[in-house]
């Protein structure tokens, strides 16, 4: 290795790397940490100020390894079968990422939707007469009333049951793939380490 490589500004930010990424398994940080290495032997072939300008556009370490330790949770929550995960880790980015926030908030919308409908599928059979799809005056309402005999001609009856069960599903499944597809999008989308 060369001497910019070697240098103690460089063993001293390899050192507060790898502290700052304790809380990620072993093989991970050896991984990270090989990564870094690899990245600044390149700028050293170029000579000391490369060097120093890639430490400097890596930022501080707490800062580099945080954003390792982001996209590892990002990585291993695409991964799980349940979504809850995800859309908690894509929240957490929220704060740093509009695509984060965008794809978070369309998959909270898809959740509630399903959450609604599932609601309407076990209220119908509680109380028929007060959860429907109904046309009225002001147009198709699906969901629960609280008046006292809900107005305009209700659609489906009990066929209300299946149709909102296939909808409270397909909004899942909806929001499920869209944060699936959202994570693996913010995965590519920036590198970690600067040119």
């Amino acid at each position: 290795m060369t001497d910019a490589l070697l240098s103690a500004p460089v063993a001293d930010y390899l050192e507060r790397l790898e502290w700052s990424l304790r809380s990620a398994p072993e093989p991970d940080r050896r991984k990270i940490k090989l990564e870094i290495t690899s990245h600044l032997a390149d700028r050293a072939l170029q000579g000391a100020p490369a060097v120093e300008a890639a430490l400097t556009a890596m930022g501080p370490p707490d800062v580099l390894a945080r954003r390792f330790l982001a996209d590892f949770a990002l990585e291993q929550a695409v991964d799980r079968p349940a979504p809850g995960r995800l859309l908690l880790v894509t929240l957490d980015r929220a704060g740093r990422s509009f695509a984060a926030l965008a794809v978070g908030f369309i998959a909270v919308v898809f959740y509630v939707m399903a959450i609604a409908f599932a609601l309407v599928a076990i209220l119908k059979p509680v109380s028929p007469d007060h959860v429907g799809a109904w046309i009225r005056p002001s147009g198709v309402n699906i969901g629960a009333t609280f008046d006292a005999v809900p107005l305009g001609h209700e659609l489906l009856g009990y066929w209300l049951i299946p149709v909102a069960i296939l909808c409270a599903i397909l909004s899942y499944l909806a929001g499920t793939a869209l944060l699936r597809h959202g994570a693996r999008r913010l995965l590519k989308r920036r590198p970690l380490l600067a040119a």
